[in-house]
Order: structure tokens, then sequence, then C-alpha cells
């Protein structure tokens, strides 16, 4: 009798020989796919050591190298929001009226950019970079320099597990291996004692990066209320104001997606120091923003010019497409999209929520606004690798790094959710089949 990890890979031999193959010669010379684990821990699934490769993706719709098609439900990490980037439209016809150049501003998208910026986040200035990561990284920065002048021990940066703030090495400690982490102060999320900790550390710490999570963690004590999020951050934001220490609100996935003004908006966050953006103003192409209060600003600029450049900040290609893409978001806003799409979402996490097979065997959705995560039984530790390819079998196309996650846009019509939802029952019943529920 065949084990469900054999039931499994017997499924996955016939339908992927295309991505299999691609990915074994990939991994030979890119060393980026060795971040992916497509089996997961378990060692019985050793043997899925690829993931989906993709030939195309239109909107809400995906066709891997083998032919295999899918309901797109990545957004491109969030970055793809409309389905429809217009990138080649848009930097076309830029470059067929101005041409190219990286020395020079372009004025006219930089500042009705900044205007726009400003206006959504409520706050003084503006700071252009070319990724998320580097958009922390300058914060943390900016913020370290206006904290050291009033008292030189204060260069730590508070964290709260679990989250994300890119790659740079003090915040990436516990993801990766040999990064210097010795000035982060990790706090678990909602820890009881989290406004102690602040103050006990306050002559050390220079800034507070926080980044919502309400919904979207695994473990029991991380499955918090809206309610309980907006009062988590308004203490935590109260406190660092009491203590002068720089509060960083890391929007880099939830601006512009949680509603128009982000997590700031959607969790009534009181008015950050800095705000931290990226991927969706981008419209596709590589951006990261800052939005600072002016004591941050007029500090920086005060004879104490922290080093942030780049090449490719505010690039006339990035600030055209972002102009483009603002200028859309507001529409959309205005338009009622936001609303409509974070009720899609939570009517197909309810929907799914109430079936027979996930209330049986222990499954469940969870949402903030238009991102959503099914976790599993507590039983099964391998089911984030387990769900993406139950997924994948079954039409849809999921993340394939971290929990798994899922965000749907402004594209995903009503009958597309349907099918969204149909094809995760449809998974959920194939791995009680095989054995795994």
């Amino acid at each position: 009798m065949s084990t469900p990890a054999e039931k499994l890979l017997a499924r996955i031999e016939s339908r992927y020989p295309k991505s299999r193959k691609m990915c074994r010669e990939m991994a030979e010379h890119t060393w980026d796919l060795r971040l992916y684990k497509p089996g997961g821990a378990a060692p019985e699934l050793a043997a899925i050591d690829f993931h989906v490769v993709l030939e195309s993706a239109f909107g809400g719709e995906a066709t891997d190298i083998d032919g295999n098609k899918y309901i797109n439900a990545t957004s491109s990490y969030g970055v793809d929001i409309f389905g429809d980037c217009k990138i080649g439209e848009n930097i076309s016809e830029y470059t067929k009226e101005h041409g190219f150049n990286l020395t020079h501003f372009n004025g006219d998208d930089i500042l009705e950019n900044s205007k726009m910026l400003k206006k959504i986040s409520g706050l003084d200035k503006v700071s252009y970079h070319s990724s998320g990561t580097e958009a922390n990284t300058a914060a943390m920065a900016m913020a370290r320099s206006y904290a050291m002048d009033k008292l030189k021990t204060r260069v730590k940066v508070v964290i709260f597990t679990p989250s994300y703030h890119g790659w740079h090495g003090e915040v990436l400690g516990v993801n990766s291996s040999g990064l210097n982490d010795a000035n982060t102060i990790r706090i678990p999320r909602y820890a009881a004692d989290t406004l102690e900790i602040l103050e006990k550390n306050k002559d050390e710490i220079a800034c507070i990066l926080y980044e919502s999570k309400q919904g979207l963690a695994f473990t029991s004590a991380h499955k918090k209320t809206y309610e309980e999020e907006v009062d988590y951050i308004a203490q935590v934001r109260s406190k660092a104001r009491e203590l002068d220490i720089v509060f960083i609100l890391d929007d880099v996935i939830a601006g512009f997606r949680y509603a128009l003004g982000g997590s700031q908006q959607h969790f009534k966050v009181d008015r950050p120091d800095i705000v931290s953006y990226g991927k969706i103003p981008g419209g596709g192409l590589p951006i990261g923003m800052l939005c600072m209060d002016n004591k941050i600003a007029h500090y920086s600029m005060n004879g104490k010019t922290v080093a942030n450049m780049g090449t490719y900040q505010a690039n006339p290609l990035a600030m055209r497409q972002m102009r483009v893409t603002l200028q859309r978001l507001i529409k959309a806003n205005e338009n009622g999209e936001y609303e409509r799409l974070n009720a899609r979402v939570q009517r197909l996490c309810d929907e799914v929520n109430e079936t027979e097979i996930a209330k049986s065997t222990g499954c469940k959705m969870l949402n903030c606004c238009s991102m959503w995560i099914m976790v599993g039984p507590p039983t099964l530790s391998n089911f984030i690798a387990l769900k993406i390819w139950y997924f994948n079998l079954n039409g849809l196309l999921t993340q394939i790094l971290g929990t798994g996650f899922s965000i749907l846009s402004f594209y995903h019509t009503d009958e597309m959710v349907n099918q969204i939802r149909d094809r995760i029952v449809a998974s959920l019943q194939m791995m009680r089949d095989d054995g795994y529920l």
C-alpha cells in the first residue's frame, strides 16, 4: 500500500517534467534556488527538488512550461494589483519622448509622485530607493543618526517576531547564517511585557521597525483580532513617542494593499515618524520609498546627511511608472475597489471555513484584507509545502517562499474567487484521499 508521500510524488511525477528539468539545470548555475525547499522539511519528500516554472502570467491566469494552467493567486508577491502593469506601454511612451538618463532627476514625475505620497502618508518628505529592503535599511540609518545625536548609545533596532523587513543583516539574522544582529532586539509579537522591554532598553534603542501581521501568523498566540492589533500598535506607538524612539512603520507589502493608505490607514496608526513602502507603487518595476516626519528629514539635511545614494534611485523609468500607478490607485480607491476586493477575500475565507472538509480536518483560512493563508492541523508539520503542491495540482498558484500565503487583487472577479474556493476545497479533499488529513 502506498504511503501519502508516495501518492503525492506519483501525482507530481507526471505533471511537471519540464519544470523539474529546468530547475535542476538552473540549480547548477544559479545560487538563488537554494532559498527554495519545494518539498519542505520532510525527508520523504526530498525528491521534490523543484518548483513550478511559468511560461506566462496575465492577470489572474498563469501557464507553466509543462502547459498546466492556474488561477494566479500570487499577485507577484503583492506587487501586481491591477493585473496589467503596462510597463512596456508607459516606458515606451516615456523613452520615445525623453530618451534615457540616470544622472539628473526628471523633476515633473518626481514632484507629482512626492505630492501624492505625502498626501497618502500624511508625512512631510519623501525619499526614493530601489527596493523595500533598501528603504528599510535607509530608514534605520536615518533613525540611528537622529537618535545617536541625542545619546551615542542609542543604536539598536527593535523588531517583532514573526516579521520580515528585507535581507539587511540586522533584521534577517533569525532567517540566515553568519549575519550580525548584535544591535537587534527581538520582541515576540504581542508579548505582555512589550512596553517594559522598551522602557528598560530606552537608552540603547534608536528605532522600532513594525510590520503589521494581524490574521496572518500561524501560532494561536499570534492570531489576534483586528481590535487587538489596533490596540497593540497604538500602545507601541505611544511608548515610542514617550521615549523619543523613532517609530518606523514597514508598509512595504501592506502599503497600497490593505487600503490606499496601507496598514497606517487600516490599523489607525498615529502618525509614524517614517513609513517605508515598496512593491505596488512601482507598477512592476523595482521601487522603494520612505515618507518621513520633518524631524527626521530636517535633521538629515542639517549637516547630518546620511549617505543614501544608488544608481537607480528615483530613476526616470520607475518614476514615470510610479506616477501612472499612483494615479490609478487613487482612482481605484475613489471607485471603492479596495472595499470590494477585501470583501471578496473575506467571503472566500468564510466560505472555505464553513465546508465539511475544512472543519473535519482542522484546516482554516486566515486573512488580513486581501492577503490570506491556510493553516493546517498542528500535527502536520510539513503542511506549508504540502498545501502549495496540492494547490498546484488543482490549478491554484500560490507563493513558493515563506508561509505560502496568497494575495488577491482588483482583477480577481467574484467568479474567479468562486473557482479559487472550489480549488482549495478540492486540494484538501485530495490531501485527505492521499492520507495526509
